[in-house]
């Protein structure tokens, strides 16, 4: 597993303990039968694995959280919204998602060119200068 998905699911296991001191552990979303913590433990198992389905799974949760719990969104990590994609990415503001792309397109020049690459201090510098 690479630094950024290594990151990423620390990230996935940061904002279970923190919902875990605020959810109830009931499920969040009327529909699911799952509670949003468990849901949540599967899709970190399924990036952990490499399961394709985590990525897909995970986006559909967070959406469904996002939407169903506004007062909970301050939970999730902005760089969340960015790695799952999709449907997330509407909540995010048009300045967050360019630097999120600044971010994408250095770490690709980097890895083409075979330099190194620290995610978390690239994110530093580039969230510092807008």
């Amino acid at each position: 597993m690479n630094q950024k998905r290594n990151y990423h699911l620390e990230l996935l296991k940061q904002l279970h303990k923190d919902l875990a001191n605020i959810v109830p552990k009931q499920p969040l979303f009327n529909h699911e039968e799952t509670g949003v913590l468990e849901r949540l433990d599967i899709i970190t198992k399924q990036l952990e694995s490499s399961d394709p389905d985590g990525m897909f799974e995970g986006q559909n949760w967070l959406n469904m959280f996002m939407t169903h719990n506004p007062n909970l969104a301050p939970t999730v990590p902005r760089e969340l919204l960015w790695f799952f994609g999709g449907e997330c990415l509407h909540f995010m503001p048009d300045d967050e998602i360019d630097k999120f792309q600044k971010l994408e397109e250095d770490e690709i020049y980097a890895e083409e060119n075979g330099l190194e690459f620290d995610y978390q201090q690239a994110k530093a510098s580039i969230f510092q200068q807008h």
